[in-house]
Parts: structure tokens; C-alpha cells; sequence
């Protein structure tokens, strides 16, 4: 029996046996758990190159959904240590020591982050075929991955923060948040946050939004408040969206006429509204699998929106529903 290095795979085993059991109130609990574990990424590593492994395709499926959220979790304290860092290494005075530590802390940032593409990538072209050699491939990918950011790790623990107190003000965009599919003719929120990593109080700064393909923003230029150092703050920008085809949307970062930093998103704006098996599943007819599955019911516990549904939700009919095909799909009902 595989050891496993979180508690993800116990959870999502328990998960399983309460919905074939019929267990709904359990399941629901199993899941939730899940999403409000905070293991660490290397410990989801080693579980997903496991699972892989193992040929335990759902889990690893489940394993690579809790991957992104602890990247997403921890992306905005990272980028906020390698910007500072990076300010540090064109304004502090550092001795040559310190600033090699700074220069190789950016440099592991930049490679660990294009390994980061390379293992999702490659994780998701294994979850998409049956071929053996791309599940070697996948688990191998997944441990290089863990090593890299072992040693990331230890880069940051052994690299002094610089004192920000000797920096200038220097607001950085930290990263969006909005839905992955909109629909057409319908307007959407997105998420942005900006801080300053710099020792004194930023101002005259403002976000403005360029957007492609007939995407109107609400509002072009976005003014932002006074941001003090280590500071934060979140920005929402609303969007029209155009006819059917994907949408580009690139949020620039200015102060005094210049361009300090911008991100761009894609989104995929669909014709219609589709219901909410269909934006889950990704048809109306898709049969739901483990993780799918899974999202419903976060959707379900949580009352949230589903995207793409035009604000519909999942209701405990529909849930029972979802259970009940899940389990004739996988022709395990309850025991």
C-alpha cells in the first residue's frame, strides 16, 4: 500500500466510499476537507507522482486541482519577494555576496516558474491518454518539479530580505482573478492585485485596461489609491463581452505616462448560457467523473455562482442527480 506524503488521497479515498455508500453528507464533508487542506507542494508532488504511478488517474486528477490552488495561494508572496529583490538589486548598496543571493533568487524564480508550465502541461497530456510512456514521463516531470522547488525553497531561506525601508516606492501588479468562460453579450468581473514593494507610500498610479476582439472595459483607466509600502490593494475591472471567439485582456500598470508592469488574461466567450451540468462537464451529455464531480458539490455547499450559467447555482436536486450519474458511469452504486 502506497504511503502518502499529505492528507489529500486519504480524504479523496473516503470521499469516494461515503458516495458509493450513499453517504451524501459524509462525501460533501470528505470534499470539503479537501479544499480547506493547506499541504505543502512538494508533499502534493510526491502524492501526485505516486498516484501517476499507481495508475490512480481520478486522484491524480484531484491532486493536480490542490497543485494549482497552493501555487495560487502562494503565487503573490512570492512574486512580492523576487519584485523586492529585484528593485533591491538596482537600488541597494549590497555587498557582492548579497547580491549574488538577490541575483540567484530571481534567476530560481524564472526557472522554477517555467517548470511549473512544463509539469501541468505535461500533466495534463497524461490525463488526456492511455499511453504508459507518457505516465513515466509525467511522474518523472513531477519529481523534477519537486526538486526544483525544494531547492527554491531553500534559496529563499537562506537569501536576507532586503530592508524596504531603502527602497523606493515600486507598485507591482501581482496577478488577476476572473472567469476562465464568459458569456457573450454579458459583462464580467476581474480581480486585480497591486502592491507596493518599495519603503515609501506610492501614488499616481492607475490600471489601464486594452482589451481585443469587440471587449469593451466599463472603464478604460482605473485610478488607484495611495498604496503604502508592503501594501496592498484589489482593483475590479468590469468587461462587456463581444461576439463569440476568445478575448484577449491586457492590464497595464502606469504611473507619470509610463508603463510599470501589465499582465494579459484569455478568456473564452461562449454564444449562449448553458446549464450547469453542461459548464461542469463541458457538455450536456458528459458523464461526470470524480473531480467534476467534485466541483459541483463545491459549488453545491457553497451556493456559488456556477460560470458560464448566468449566475445559476447548483441546487440539491441536481446535485443527487450528478451523484446518481457519476455512480452509473462508473458502475458502483451504493454498497
Amino acid at each position: 500500500m502506497t504511503e502518502y506524503e499529505t492528507s489529500v488521497p486519504t480524504l479523496y479515498d473516503r470521499y469516494i466510499r461515503n458516495l458509493r455508500a450513499g453517504d451524501l453528507p459524509k462525501a460533501v464533508e470528505m470534499s470539503v476537507a479537501m479544499e480547506t487542506q493547506e499541504p505543502s507542494i512538494t508533499g502534493l508532488l510526491t502524492d501526485f507522482e505516486s498516484a501517476v504511478t499507481d495508475g490512480e488517474e481520478e486522484l491524480a486528477k484531484t491532486l493536480l486541482t490542490r497543485i494549482q490552488e497552493a501555487y495560487d495561494r502562494q503565487s503573490e508572496d512570492e512574486q512580492a519577494e523576487v519584485a523586492k529583490a529585484s528593485v533591491a538589486i538596482e537600488q541597494s548598496d549590497l555587498t557582492a555576496e548579497e547580491r549574488e543571493n538577490l541575483l540567484t533568487l530571481v534567476r530560481d524564480s524564472s526557472q522554477l516558474s517555467l517548470q511549473r508550465s512544463n509539469f501541468y502541461n505535461q500533466a495534463v497530456i497524461y490525463l488526456e491518454t492511455d499511453d504508459e510512456s507518457v505516465a513515466t514521463d509525467t511522474a518523472t516531470t513531477a519529481a523534477e518539479t519537486r526538486e526544483r522547488e525544494t531547492s527554491f525553497q531553500q534559496t529563499r531561506n537562506e537569501t536576507v530580505e532586503p530592508d524596504t525601508e531603502s527602497l523606493s516606492a515600486s507598485p507591482t501588479l501581482f496577478g488577476t482573478d476572473g472567469p476562465s468562460q464568459v458569456v457573450s453579450g454579458e459583462s464580467f468581473t476581474v480581480s486585480l492585485r497591486v502592491g507596493n514593494v518599495g519603503g515609501a507610500t506610492v501614488s499616481g498610479v492607475s490600471i489601464e485596461v486594452d482589451a481585443s476582439n469587440g471587449a469593451t472595459p466599463m472603464d478604460q483607466t482605473i485610478p488607484l489609491n495611495a498604496i503604502e509600502p508592503d501594501g496592498r490593494q484589489q482593483v475590479s475591472v468590469e468587461i462587456q463581452t463581444p461576439t463569440p471567439e476568445q478575448t484577449q485582456v491586457t492590464f497595464k500598470l502606469i504611473q507619470d505616462g509610463e508603463t510599470l508592469d501589465s499582465a494579459t488574461e484569455t478568456f473564452t466567450v461562449i454564444d449562449q448560457t448553458v446549464s450547469v451540468r453542461a459548464a461542469i462537464t463541458g457538455g450536456e451529455d458528459e458523464p461526470f467523473d470524480s473531480v467534476q464531480l467534485q466541483r459541483a458539490i463545491s459549488h453545491w455547499s457553497a451556493d456559488s455562482e456556477v460560470p458560464g450559467t448566468s449566475g445559476e447555482t447548483v441546487s440539491t436536486e441536481q446535485i443527487q442527480s450528478f451523484i446518481t450519474n457519476y455512480l452509473e458511469n462508473t458502475k458502483e452504486g451504493p454498497q
